[in-house]
């Protein structure tokens, strides 16, 4: 790896920054790329701060190297701090497309920028990864974002696979619950997927009842509607302590028996250390309710992106992004990072599948046309479909440049312990099959 030949201001005094990644000594094809990427949101930085995922490109980079996919190919990144904002982050995209003349463009890793910089990718014919969660189903259309390739899972395939458990079970009705803002507000995209994969299933399942759980609801009042119609309970919510506190309200409202069922959507990136003890009260603030949570999770399903397998690209994955930002090009310290956990960032994976699925598909391209293989964001779009194994578990690309998901159920045992009771296949033409584990 070459060192830093350009640098042109700190990490912790720039809102942008610039600088030379030179893989080779010799580079006869040379790749500029933009990256949009949040840095000072409270709410974003565990999520997809800048400060503790950012290096995961550096990390991809490595793989690519490592793997020979790039010989004689020169990078140098340019980033912007977007903070997942539609204004700045078109602007920002414009800015990069015309005076920087960066040959792909990385983020924003949120729903709503994402929705508009893909119009303007989309018209450059600008190649546009995602990462983090940009979860819309819209993102998935084609024809609207032609140049646009993620390695997130929509919300329009969980809900077919919500739907799909409910076909399985002969559950005919549901009520949706969802929680309310957040600067990703992947909830509120899920609930409009869902409804639309309802649809779908031409009027085997039904919607009973859908309340948002915004702060401004009596979530009380809201379960208590829900008592009068529906059984089964789609509850959206973006965090393991914020699942916990629901079934536990459930409880205390006599809600945990055996008529309910609630199927919960993971919607938090989280790993298997924390989906296993999503009963238990934060340490630091223990509230002795740990046994009842329990008892109320009898009653749950979770639905979950990946099985409880380790990859063998994520040993020491979060080590080495934390390290990785202290070094050459973001020399990012302690007080950069704002990293009290000492932990990447949950989506960290997701960027590091995205640049090294950019490594793939420009290799591809690279072969056919050396010259002019950089150029095309839609036809790089079609040398992205494939698979591999990624840094957030198996990747596999379909012709739309979506992430074709597997779901796992996951619910108590008989021992009382949280396991994998059927695997949700889903092929980017619909096919769906479901199996038990």
């Amino acid at each position: 790896m070459g060192w830093p030949l350009v640098i042109l201001c700190g990490a912790l005094v720039c809102k942008w920054a610039t600088a030379q990644y030179t893989p080779y000594d010799k580079a006869d094809v040379h790749i500029k790329i933009g990256m949009l990427i949040p840095r000072y949101s409270q709410e974003l930085v565990p999520l997809i701060g800048y400060g503790r995922s950012a290096s995961a490109v550096n990390v991809a980079m490595d793989r690519i190297n490592n793997e020979g996919l790039l010989p004689g190919v020169n990078f140098t990144f340019v980033w912007r701090y977007e903070e997942c904002d539609e204004h700045q982050a078109v602007g920002y995209t414009i800015s990069l497309t015309l005076e920087e003349k960066i040959d792909v463009l990385v983020g924003p890793p949120c729903n709503a920028p994402a929705l508009d910089v893909g119009i303007l990718c989309g018209y450059y014919d600008m190649p546009l990864w995602l990462w983090g969660p940009t979860t819309s189903a819209e993102l998935s259309n084609l024809p609207r974002y032609p140049t646009l390739a993620t390695v997130t899972v929509n919300s329009y395939a969980i809900g077919v696979a919500i739907c799909e458990l409910m076909f399985q079970y002969a559950w005919k009705e549901m009520a949706v619950l969802y929680q309310v803002g957040g600067a990703e507000q992947r909830c509120t995209y899920l609930q409009q997927d869902l409804e639309t994969a309802v649809n779908s299933f031409n009027g085997r399942i039904t919607i009973a009842y859908r309340s948002d759980m915004g702060i401004h609801k009596d979530l009380s009042k809201v379960l208590d509607e829900v008592k009068t119609r529906a059984r089964i309970v789609v509850a959206c919510l973006t965090t393991a302590a914020e699942k916990r506190s629901f079934m536990l309200l459930a409880k205390d409202k006599g809600m945990t028996t055996s008529e309910y069922v609630y199927v919960l959507p993971e919607m938090d990136e989280i790993r298997l250390n924390m989906i296993t003890s999503i009963w238990q009260a934060d340490p630091k603030h223990p509230d002795g309710r740990d046994d009842e949570a329990h008892e109320a999770f009898k009653t749950a399903l979770l639905i979950d992106y990946e099985n409880e397998k380790s990859h063998a690209y994520m040993s020491n994955f979060s080590e080495e992004i934390i390290y990785k930002m202290t070094q050459w090009p973001f020399y990012c310290d302690a007080k950069c990072q704002d990293n009290p956990t000492g932990e990447a960032a949950r989506y960290a994976g997701h960027l590091a599948d995205s640049l090294y699925l950019y490594g793939l598909a420009l290799n591809r391209s690279l072969k056919r046309d050396r010259v002019n293989g950089k150029k095309s964001g839609s036809v790089l779009l079609m040398d992205a479909v494939g698979s591999f194994e990624g840094f957030s578990g198996h990747v596999i690309i379909g012709d739309n440049g979506t992430r074709v998901p597997v779901f796992y159920v996951m619910g108590l045992n008989s021992t009382q312990q949280l396991q994998g009771f059927a695997r949700i296949d889903m092929t980017e033409t619909g096919y769906i099959s479901v199996s038990e584990e």
